[in-house]
């Protein structure tokens, strides 16, 4: 790994352990709660709706950063050059996919809640 690419995995590390901690503190939310309609309300829902939130966040700058390696990893030869776009293709789709889900996931969510 060279040192131009440090920063980008500091950030990306970080975004990753954030989410990890709400994904720890939903638990424990969920864990603590006696009722299934608890958890629409209150904290536990603030947990989840921010959860999600940071999920489609990461979802973004994983893509962004991939696409950025991706795209700077071409050699000029013409076979290589191929592989390297289907991946950032396929990446593009996935990632597009994944957000999609995503933020319809927040709306019904969200939606739900009112």
């Amino acid at each position: 790994m060279s040192n131009r690419n440090k920063p980008l995995l500091v950030a990306l590390s970080v975004m990753i352990m954030i989410e990890m901690g709400l994904y720890c503190a939903y638990f424990e939310e969920t864990w603590r709660s006696k009722y299934f309609e608890s958890l629409t309300h209150g904290a536990p829902f603030a947990v989840q709706i921010a959860l999600l939130v940071v999920q489609i966040t990461a979802e973004i700058a994983l893509c962004a950063a991939l696409l950025y390696l991706l795209y700077r990893s071409r050699t000029g030869f013409k076979a290589s050059n191929s592989i390297i776009k289907r991946i950032i293709a396929l990446t593009m789709g996935t990632s597009l996919i994944t957000i999609f889900f995503g933020l319809a996931d927040v709306f019904t969510v969200y939606e739900e809640s009112l």
